[in-house]
């Protein structure tokens, strides 16, 4: 799932008026040092779209690292073999994917969110290590869901 459709479900969940992403077309993100959020981000109907104008939403991005902390992660931890590729092994080791053009840069052991990130601001330390690391989709091997059944037709 994008990011911009994390947000518009967001979106969604507080308003009578359901909308799509071929209905919104999102500004970038704007650092906001007023009110209680952290940013202010640009909505505009798009031209096809049945709504018509903009507005400027206010919202709190997370900071990564406290992301990765909230969901029981202290360290995170890579094989040394994804020391040129950081976010290929979070992605397959911690299964969460970030948005690459939302990096600033990854470098040194440490990955910086960008100012254009939707959903994230601050950095995010890596440790690499020569151990091995589980990942958390070695942690379910075997998923066979074969005692549901299907729907019977009435």
């Amino acid at each position: 799932m994008s990011n911009q459709s994390i947000i518009l479900n967001l979106i969604n969940s507080l308003n009578e008026q359901q909308f799509s992403l071929t209905d919104l077309a999102f500004g970038l993100p704007r650092s906001s040092e007023e009110g209680e959020y952290n940013t202010d981000l640009t909505v505009t109907a798009r031209p096809a779209s049945r709504f018509s104008g903009e507005q400027t939403i206010n919202y709190q991005r997370l900071d990564i690292a406290e992301h990765f902390l909230d969901n029981g992660i202290e360290v995170v931890e890579l094989p040394e073999e994804y020391r040129d590729a950081p976010l290929s092994g979070i992605s397959e080791i911690y299964l969460f994917d970030f948005v690459e053009s939302e990096v600033q840069s990854t470098s040194e052991g440490t990955i910086v969110m960008g100012d254009n990130s939707l959903l994230f601001t601050g950095q995010l330390q890596i440790v690499f290590t020569e151990a091995p690391v589980q990942s958390l989709s070695e942690a379910f091997p075997q998923i066979n869901l074969d005692q549901l059944q299907p729907p019977t037709a009435d």
